[in-house]
């Protein structure tokens, strides 16, 4: 059976000022690292055949961290990067509320950034991707929150509400049964 084991980046420096970050980015903050060091300590005995991460650096970092003094090979998908919020990025995140219908499968005018359906259908391709080239065993992916949240909102029956934030350096764990199911 294939079980993945996904993972937002640790906290940064945008996260701890409250600033849009979606495809630009920023780095880890001390506590950002410790996050990731700690998830070292929690991971270290899962035997992870492979770690997809998003090629973002936020990302990359913390999956260097991760799997620190271990052989586990790291690819690099695109299709894991970050929602685009297009102009917006690197503003506060109060203007979040202005784009809002977005994340609900609207449009806006005048937002230059991703849709919901195509980011939610490179989530879904990348995902296909990983379970293409892997049929069983433990494969980690570190990647972002909006990643994380269209995909439970995608592949699970739990209403948009109950689908919680996504900390950083949490873990979610999803394994392969005749489709992608929610590990309890």
């Amino acid at each position: 059976m294939l079980k993945l084991y996904i993972v937002r980046h640790g906290k940064t420096l945008f996260n701890e000022k409250h600033l849009i970050q979606g495809c630009c980015d920023s780095p880890l903050t001390e506590e950002g690292v410790q996050q990731a060091k700690t998830l070292w300590v929690e991971l270290k005995n899962i035997p992870f055949n492979a770690c997809y991460v998003s090629p973002m650096h936020r990302a990359i970092e913390t999956a260097t961290y991760i799997l620190q003094n271990r052989d586990i090979p790291l690819f690099i998908n695109h299709n894991l990067k970050e929602f685009n919020f297009g102009s917006i990025e690197g503003d506060s995140e109060d203007k979040l509320k202005f784009i809002y219908p977005i994340m609900q499968g609207k449009k806006v005018d005048g937002f230059d950034g991703d849709n919901m359906q195509d980011f939610t259908k490179r989530i879904l391709k990348g995902l296909d991707e990983i379970h293409q080239s892997n049929s069983d065993g433990n494969i980690l992916i570190v990647t972002h929150a909006g990643v994380i949240t269209a995909l439970l909102n995608t592949i699970t029956n739990l209403p948009k509400e109950e689908v919680n934030y996504i900390k950083n350096c949490s873990v979610t764990q999803l394994e392969w049964n005749y489709g992608w199911k929610l590990c309890n």
